[in-house]
């Protein structure tokens, strides 16, 4: 619309109570009164919030993390009145192409287009961890909900799991790297957007694009050709792959 300006952003927080978007310019956030139900603007922000391209709220919905234009992230401590800007994050290298909060609280990870991967601890505002730089970059993490890890699927179809206490990749994620990933995987146009653990099944990442949906099971590994039609992405779900590419399915 004329006169307005291009929304870069945006994200609803997870009780629904707060929106949140960044246009060019700012920051904007509203708070939603679910009793009397009213969408009222917060008029003071701190000043320091500059323009952003990635916001994305804590599962308690307490904080609102920011992925500046300036490539630091911020957290924000949400209040109706006047929120508080916590503390900033040094900037990363380049500009940051994902941004992902854990379950807990606790953690919230920054992946630049430089192959970094960050994970930062918002309660004591230190690093906790850098993931070892890769030569391709990020296009998806996920933190899981049943232990400390992290999954990062990267632009050339790599895919990484790292245990966060350790400090290194899983056994799972080494085992992954010793075998031959199948070519039909590696070749495939499409880069991933999202991956995501199954909230049950501590096995199971649920990675995809946007002609995909695959399952990955951790538990069936296979040591000699990963990723093979009689791995771990089951029938179903490439049966799921071609009905969606398939114009006779449309």
């Amino acid at each position: 619309m004329q006169g307005i300006d291009q929304i870069v952003c945006s994200s609803i927080s997870k009780d629904g109570a707060w929106i949140a978007y960044s246009d060019v310019h700012r920051v904007k956030l509203f708070h939603l009164n679910l009793d009397v139900p009213s969408l009222q603007k917060v008029a003071c922000l701190p000043m320091q919030l500059g323009p952003t391209h990635h916001l994305v709220f804590s599962c308690d919905s307490s904080k609102l993390f920011l992925a500046t234009d300036s490539c630091s992230v911020q957290v924000l401590l949400l209040d109706e009145i006047q929120p508080t800007l916590q503390h900033t994050f040094h900037a990363m290298e380049n500009s940051i192409l994902v941004l992902e909060a854990d379950s807990s609280g606790t953690f919230v990870a920054a992946a630049d287009a430089e192959g970094n991967v960050i994970v930062y601890n918002v309660n004591n505002f230190k690093v906790h961890c850098r993931l070892p730089t890769y030569a391709s970059q990020p296009k998806a993490v996920a933190f899981s909900p049943h232990s400390p890890e992290i999954f990062v699927a990267y632009s050339d179809q790599m895919l990484y799991e790292y245990n966060l206490e350790l400090k290194s990749y899983t056994d799972w994620s080494r085992s992954l790297h010793r075998c031959k990933i199948h070519h039909a995987w590696l070749r495939r146009r499409h880069k991933v957007t999202r991956v995501m653990y199954s909230a049950t099944n501590p096995n199971i990442v649920f990675v995809y694009d946007v002609n995909m949906l695959c399952a990955i099971d951790k538990s069936k590994v296979r040591y000699k050709t990963f990723f093979s039609l009689k791995s771990n992405i089951t029938l179903v779900l490439l049966c799921i792959y071609i009905a969606m590419t398939d114009t006779r399915f449309a």
